[in-house]
């Protein structure tokens, strides 16, 4: 999958050096008798399987940033777990350590490196445009409200909708057998609920507004385009469960891009932010093959050269 962000960037807080703080016992408290040690760090992200990440970044910042805290299995140390690529145009990637590529992949063989995004800018107008008068399946009309009971069949379902806030996933959002479902949004979309895609399926949303993810999610199967930002969601208040997105993000947004809210907190090591990414990507090939199969979005080249024998 590739992570896309056009004048964005894409950023998780953590410090490398996780601080303590040190709460003194309470004198009025009999209970409390000796000093208390707290850990505490901010979100971070990471993708696993292997994969691929690009943003264009919006100045001499950091476009990358994921400061994976020490606290961290050493194994586990790494932006990618397996074989990685990160690009990035404007700004630097910053992942803790003076040589990014100390601990950008698990599994050596790709790397980082500063170069402008050279792949087409398929954003919403470029898929409305690619599937213009390819809409199918039992649903063809602008106006629905996310019900999934309509991908009932096996096959492929190609819909173009424009309620202006479209809501999806929760219940029913679980079954994608030997489906290939396109959704097309002219606006919003919501995203309320989990998201399951099984292998022989694939599921491609593309919004022209902005994606928003409720706090609440945990688990989003699929590849999610958006024109505008796309925020993964916050509690703001309490800690927020991990989010795991096996496929993609991309926004082609030109001010926030993909916005990275999880925090799971800092109580203790183990149970937050001090060994857990508030963000895990997952690389899903068997999504993007299924995909490929799908002749209303894919695009054949034959070239005929004739050579000697």
């Amino acid at each position: 999958f590739i992570i896309v962000l056009n004048n964005g960037t894409m950023t998780g807080e953590d410090p490398n050096q996780v601080p303590i703080e040190i709460i003194y016992p309470d004198p009025s408290d009999p209970s409390s008798l000796s000093p208390s040690f707290v850990w505490y760090t901010n979100p971070w992200f990471q993708i696993q399987g292997g994969g691929s990440i690009h943003a264009n970044g919006a100045g001499s910042g950091y476009a990358i940033q994921s400061r994976i805290p020490v606290t961290v299995e050493e194994e586990d140390r790494y932006l990618f777990i397996g074989k990685g690529r990160a690009t990035y145009n404007n700004g630097t990637l910053y992942l803790g350590k003076s040589n990014v590529n100390d601990n950008l992949a698990s599994d050596s063989g790709l790397f980082a490196v500063s170069q402008g995004y050279q792949g087409v800018i398929a954003n919403y107008d470029y898929w409305q445009k690619k599937l213009d008068g390819k809409y199918s399946g039992s649903v063809t009309a602008h106006a629905w409200d996310g019900d999934p009971s309509v991908f009932s069949s096996v096959g492929t379902y190609i819909l173009k909708t424009n309620v202006y806030d479209l809501t999806i996933g929760g219940f029913g959002w679980s079954s994608f057998d030997d489906k290939q479902v396109v959704i097309l949004h002219d606006g919003d979309v919501r995203i309320q609920g989990n998201i399951s895609v099984s292998q022989s399926g694939a599921l491609v949303i593309i919004a022209s507004g902005d994606i928003s993810i409720e706090p609440s999610v945990s688990h989003m199967d699929g590849y999610f385009i958006a024109n505008g930002s796309i925020d993964t969601g916050t509690y703001s208040t309490t800690p927020d469960v991990q989010l795991t997105v096996e496929g993609g993000l991309i926004s082609w947004d030109t001010v926030n891009g993909i916005i990275l809210s999880r925090d799971l907190g800092s109580a203790s090591p183990g149970i937050d932010n001090l060994t857990l990414p508030g963000e895990v990507f997952v690389f899903r090939p068997d999504m993007v093959m299924t995909l490929r199969t799908v002749p209303e979005i894919t695009d054949y080249k034959i070239t005929w050269e004739e050579v000697e024998p």
